[in-house]
């Protein structure tokens, strides 16, 4: 199905953590339990890269589980020693890659001009992009948070990108990790003015998904998920808990 036909899109960044363990934990549940999940709905894994195989093993079978990488290179294979390219993510069997994180703006001094670069090669090489944006505690005080969202739009994306291979994740940076979120109506403003400002970029009328992330949990997610403005979540420490992470997955029967 075409990430478009999904009702909601519920990704599990596991950041620079999982383990063996964890992928079993998560095997042990699809194979007893896969008939519970609304089909839908589509997952999508975002594991550090060594786990991609194992990973992948246990979600091919399933049609509506997908396997991402949480970030690709800029450049085609080459003397770059340490990078991944998005050529390497493809032949391992990932569907999308995580673009423009706020960890890897602040902790790696990634500019916009490079996530554009990056989003370029990644589809080039066929793969799905979920562009993360989103604004500091500081830029969201001086209330500049739409001006923000404007300029990593503007800069970042580019005529490739559609619908169908694009996806916007609103993060605000204050609220990862924090336990703090915006309220659902402040989500539902933020995510009609990315809607608008990416078809005045892109000179089109067609719709993006665009989802949430930060401080997801099970105890929120089925009050953010029931507004049709919201298309689904990216979702940081709560996925490294199996039994947390499938309540998220399962919101709709909570």
């Amino acid at each position: 199905m075409k990430i478009t036909e999904y009702n909601k899109i519920i990704s599990a960044n596991w950041k620079m953590n999982g383990s063996m363990a964890l992928i079993n934990e998560f095997n042990d549940y699809f194979i007893n339990n896969i008939k519970k999940i609304d089909k839908s709905n589509a997952i999508i894994f975002f594991p550090p890269a060594p786990y991609f195989s194992s990973l992948n093993k246990i979600i091919k079978d399933y049609q509506h589980i997908y396997l991402g990488a949480q970030d690709c290179s800029a450049y085609k294979n080459s003397a770059r020693t340490g990078d991944i390219s998005a050529s390497m993510i493809n032949e391992l069997g990932s569907n999308f890659v995580l673009v423009g994180h706020s960890e890897r703006r602040m902790l790696y001094n990634e500019t916009d001009e490079l996530v554009s670069k990056k989003i370029k090669r990644a589809i080039e090489e066929n793969l799905n992009i979920i562009l993360c944006i989103g604004e500091n505690e500081d830029e969201k005080n001086k209330n500049i948070t739409k001006k923000k969202l404007e300029q990593q739009i503007f800069y970042s994306i580019n005529e490739r990108c559609n619908p169908s291979n694009t996806i916007i994740a609103y993060e605000p940076v204050w609220s990862i990790g924090s336990g703090s979120l915006p309220e659902v109506s402040e989500i539902e403003e933020i995510n009609l003015f990315i809607q608008n400002t990416v078809k005045d970029k892109l000179k089109n009328e067609d719709n993006f998904k665009i989802l949430y992330g930060g401080s997801v949990n099970s105890k929120n997610i089925s009050n953010i998920l029931k507004s049709q403005l919201i298309d689904g979540v990216l979702v940081g420490g709560a996925s490294l808990k199996s039994k947390e992470f499938i309540e998220i997955v399962n919101f709709n029967l909570n």
